[in-house]
């Protein structure tokens, strides 16, 4: 994500009418990387205690020593392209060999013939109504599949991320109602979990150091 940022090394949900980025709420990056809550705070934990990334009062995860990584990068870039080709040489061979199959139970799609979700569970519903309490998640998904019938050859390549980007857009806007706009309006930082409240003196003092 920190490589696909308008702003490298950063990943933050959008950026408000001063330019400043605004990050994600943890609920959603780790609904978004399919990742268990508790295990993916506690991996945030870990990162900035080990000085790998950093976390704003804004939510805005910012990576370490950036510029050291991606010059890493490029050198086993040749070497990753040679190993992904012949990785594929031999999954496509064996794909003759076996029987087609089936997706993870744990997948999201949507069948433009029935004009139907497939995958959706009551808990993740219960994941998404918690990360954006602003949003009617049947209405927002029912305005998911009017948009995706309307635009057939717009076909996702992942339907959770789609969604979760959707809900994420509707919550700043403010939702659909007024209480809705309340929370909507409220900064990405209020959605941080209790242990990030010192987070952001630990990333201003990284950024005093140069670390950042």
């Amino acid at each position: 994500m920190a490589g696909d940022s308008s702003l490298p090394g950063l990943i933050f949900r959008r950026k408000d009418e001063n330019g400043k980025p605004k990050g994600y709420s943890f609920i959603a990056l780790a609904e978004m990387l399919d990742i268990n809550i508790a295990i993916f705070r506690d991996g945030i934990r870990r990162m900035i205690a080990k000085e790998k990334i950093s976390v704003d009062k804004d939510g805005v995860i910012s990576i370490l020593n950036w510029d050291k990584y991606q010059s890493e990068y490029q050198r086993q870039k040749p070497y990753r392209e040679g190993y992904k080709n012949r990785s594929n040489q031999s999954n496509a061979l064996e794909g003759e060999l076996s029987s087609p199959s089936t997706s993870s139970s744990s997948s999201i799609l949507f069948s433009f013939s029935s004009l139907k979700w497939e995958g959706i569970t009551k808990e993740k519903k219960e994941v998404w109504a918690a990360a954006y309490p602003a949003c009617d998640i049947d209405l927002c998904l029912s305005q998911m599949a009017a948009w995706l019938e309307a635009n057939p050859k717009k076909v996702k390549k992942n339907y959770r991320q789609f969604i979760v980007n959707w809900l994420s857009k509707e919550q700043q806007r403010g939702g659909m109602t007024k209480k809705g706009r309340e929370v909507g309006n409220r900064p990405a930082g209020n959605m941080l979990p209790e242990f990030m409240k010192d987070a952001a003196a630990e990333h201003d003092r990284l950024k005093k150091a140069g670390k950042i």
